[in-house]
């Protein structure tokens, strides 16, 4: 799993947390475990067709920006040119190292790629993805929900369920933390942090 699909797994476990959440449970007038378990596995399937949509739209986006970019940084015709055009899309502390020389040389080299517009066009892989965000936000809702399902104590499943989204929200907490770069331990605590948060202010509200 990369880790930006375990941020989508993040969001789904934190929806259903705050659907399950905020319920009260003890009241005559909630409603039935499983028109509950419908509600949160309707919920991330329609944010997870969504978030795989606007992945698309994204990834189309990102594409077009960037060969306009390449083709303005190709077709400038002095160097001072090209390296402002250049830093549209190159970190500036690369772009420090090099030289005009090896400017001219990189649009020289960047130039063929540019014909024809099959790099633009979104690819089954990405369609893969997408598909992939729509599936992952869908089984996310079922950890928290076999509690629901299994166990016969409304309140005690409730707490099941709600102890294992905090769990695995510390998990993929520590994955998105070794991602970017920080304390893994750090990252977990927050998210399980985050998913306290939420336990305890739907609790608040009454569930």
């Amino acid at each position: 799993m990369t880790d930006t699909l375990s941020i989508e797994v993040l969001i789904g476990i934190m929806t259903t947390l705050s659907i399950t959440s905020g319920i009260r449970v003890m009241s005559p007038d909630s409603p039935e475990i499983g028109h509950l378990v419908a509600a949160a596995l309707a919920t991330n399937t329609a944010w997870g067709f969504v978030d795989g949509v606007l992945h698309l739209f994204n990834e189309q986006v990102a594409r077009t920006r960037e060969r306009r970019q390449q083709e303005a940084f190709v077709a400038c015709a002095s160097a001072e040119q090209a390296r402002a055009a250049l830093a549209a899309w190159v970190p500036e502390s690369l772009q420090d190292t090099l030289s005009d020389a090896q400017i001219a040389q990189y649009q020289q080299s960047l130039r063929p790629s540019l014909t024809g517009s099959a790099a633009l066009l979104l690819t089954w892989a990405d369609a893969a993805m997408a598909m992939k965000i729509w599936v992952l936000m869908l089984i996310s809702t079922l950890p928290p929900a076999l509690p629901l399902l299994l166990v016969d104590a409304p309140l005690t499943a409730f707490r099941c369920s709600q102890a294992i989204s905090v769990g695995i929200m510390f998990f993929l907490g520590t994955r998105v933390a070794r991602w970017i770069g920080v304390s893994p331990c750090k990252g977990g605590a927050l998210f399980a942090l985050l998913g306290a948060l939420i336990t305890l202010i739907c609790l608040l509200m009454g569930g």
